[in-house]
């Protein structure tokens, strides 16, 4: 999947010895284990009224970042593929998730190429370039009022007309940013990977104010977009960090570090984040790659509950509900206000039938990467990086159905007017209803 900057530790051997006869015994875990699929008694999730999705503007719905319960149950039946651009080929990955306005779908491929499509047919109505120079790998997008924002992997944010792709304005920053933009209340927030926030005037590109994290070495490689309104702008740093900062002057509100705690897997210093924060009328959820889901009293900062998995992908909340994957491959049910786990189902690595070999330790955790969820009518869609895709019930997190050979996600998918988006790694999108 090409996600992290830093490889998986290998397990090693200490010893030749043959080891000790162990003790007899009943033996329990002292630590709780981040995988684990027993919830106790904890109540049923309970969902807020799926609605008509008629637009998918920024990374993860809407500024505030929590996703959508979607009006529409997927048949799995494809409208149409359409080429965007340069896909997968080893040295350059897609980081760009859709977003869709005006009945139109926005793509970037690997080499930053931006492309319009109408929603229904899949017809191109205009590819741009947004690079004159040099490789890199590429960013994200927003839309709002027939304007594209748009990071391209190198230092500098973007405005292009939605009607044409012609360049508004661009603005360059100090250091390259791969994170999708976030636009709220006239401004566009941006961060880069030298751990800097900036709030840029969306009609002009002018910076208005900026901020700035603790310098890390390691992070993922696409960062995680800030989440907004017009009273707060939550950013996610490279350092672990999670800071909430006024819309106005940039000034800093409060600060939480997610760096601190026990890591789920032997990433154990990569304290980056790749799920955007999720804004909500009087919380903050988080979740870091290494170790940490939160949730945060949203006006002075307190920490309210936390779980000691990390996520990768974006969360969707409804109602009482927290749904996400974890960093381990589990789909995860939280009760909102107190992050009490409700379910915990395994996502099964989606091997090829005919594959007679048995996988070694890299295949295996390579190919138990999924993205989502998508919640649909009380039903949770994911699919993996090899095009197996299931809806589970967001009550229990048991499979209602499953299909497979689907073409490949290279990012997450979207919801837009009952269908479901998303581009490949061959650099095709691909519409499903």
């Amino acid at each position: 999947m090409g996600l992290t900057l830093m490889a998986a530790l290998a397990g090693c051997s200490w010893f030749d010895e043959t080891p000790e006869k162990p003790l007899e015994g009943e033996r329990k875990p002292v630590l709780q284990q981040a995988d684990e699929t027993a919830a106790g008694n904890a109540a049923a999730p309970n969902l807020a009224p799926p609605r008509a999705v008629t637009a998918w503007p920024q990374e993860n719905a809407s500024a505030v970042q929590i996703g959508v319960h979607a009006n529409f149950t997927p048949t799995f039946e494809q409208v149409w593929d359409t080429p965007i651009g340069d896909g997968e080929d080893g040295r350059r990955i897609f980081t760009a998730r859709p977003v869709a306005a005006e009945g139109k779908i926005f793509a970037m491929d690997t080499s930053g190429n931006v492309s319009s499509l109408d929603a229904v047919t899949g017809k191109t109505l205009w590819h741009v370039s947004t690079r004159r120079r040099g490789e890199a790998l590429a960013g994200g997008m927003a839309v709002n009022n027939s304007v594209l924002y748009l990071t391209n992997g190198l230092a500098q944010v973007m405005a292009l007309s939605t009607q044409n792709g012609a360049l508004l304005w661009h603005t360059d920053l100090d250091s390259p940013t791969r994170t999708a933009p976030t636009v709220s209340d006239g401004k566009v927030y941006a961060v880069t990977r030298g751990d800097q926030v900036y709030a840029l005037n969306a009609a002009t590109g002018k910076i208005l104010w900026q901020d700035h994290g603790l310098q890390e070495l390691a992070g993922v490689i696409a960062g995680a977009a800030p989440a907004a309104d017009s009273d707060m702008v939550i950013v996610a740093y490279v350092s672990g960090e999670l800071t909430a900062l006024s819309p106005g002057n940039g000034s800093v509100l409060w600060n939480d570090n997610l760096a601190v705690g026990r890591p789920e897997n032997n990433l154990a210093t990569l304290h980056d984040f790749r799920t955007p924060p999720a804004l909500l009328n009087d919380m903050v959820l988080a979740a870091n790659f290494a170790s940490n889901t939160v949730g945060v009293e949203r006006r002075l900062g307190d920490r309210i509950w936390g779980q000691n998995f990390g996520a990768l992908q974006p969360i969707t909340v409804s109602g009482d509900t927290i749904f996400m994957i974890s960093t381990n491959a589990q789909l995860v049910a939280l009760a909102r206000d107190t992050g009490t786990k409700l379910w915990s189902q395994a996502l099964p690595p989606p091997l090829p039938k005919d594959n007679d070999d048995e996988p070694d330790e890299d295949e295996l955790r390579h190919q138990r990467y999924w993205y989502g969820p998508l919640l649909m009518n009380g039903q949770l869609f994911v699919i993996s990086e090899t095009g197996t895709a299931q809806l589970r019930d967001a009550k229990t997190g048991n499979v209602i159905k499953e299909v497979k050979e689907l073409p490949i996600p290279a990012e997450n998918p979207i919801i837009l007017n009952n269908m479901i988006y998303w581009v490949t790694t061959e650099g095709e999108l691909v519409a499903y209803r």
